[in-house]
């Protein structure tokens, strides 16, 4: 399926209002990213899923947690990859934050770590899921602290969150 490309419209037909778009070069490069995705994995790009995390969220939790409103949902075809791709702005008071997938209710137990940041730092995790079945799958990003420290994220600062599944058949 590939990437869709935006409906590019004048506004009156003059070619002098609107935004200035090259749609020549706009398709030619979404083209280059799906062959280039489709070389990197050996199967062509079928959709890209994107939400956008808001709201404040804190933690000080040693046990695994869901990160407010950082989940997304991708309907897959059979045998589907999809690689998730988050990034959120975090403060770690102390210790060291630890985060994990959760697909369709279950922790994946492919913790990663992150050394505390005494400033807003933006943190970006990615994860390849493989072998999905043909349904609608919810991705959640988990966290826990290592000892208690407090976890931030501001999600409503001139920071956002973004949140982005990316599928391969």
């Amino acid at each position: 399926m590939g990437m869709t490309h935006p409906a590019i419209v004048d506004d009156d037909g003059s070619t002098h209002t609107g935004t200035v778009w090259n749609g020549a070069w706009e398709t030619a490069h979404d083209t280059a990213i799906d062959a280039a995705i489709a070389a990197a994995t050996g199967t062509p790009m079928r959709q890209t899923v994107s939400a956008a995390p808001s709201g404040d969220f804190s933690t000080s939790s040693t046990s695994l947690v869901d990160v407010t409103n950082v989940t997304i949902t991708v309907t897959t075809g059979a045998s589907a990859k999809v690689l998730l791709l988050v990034t959120i702005p975090c403060l770690i008071a102390s210790g060291t934050a630890y985060f994990d997938w959760n697909l369709d209710g279950v922790d994946n137990g492919s913790i990663q770590g992150v050394v505390s940041s005494t400033t807003i730092t933006t943190l970006t995790l990615a994860k390849l899921f493989s072998g999905l079945s043909a349904a609608a799958h919810v991705f959640k990003l988990r966290v826990r602290s290592s000892a208690g420290g407090a976890i931030t994220m501001s999600m409503t600062s001139f920071m956002n969150g973004s949140m982005t599944a990316l599928e391969f058949r």
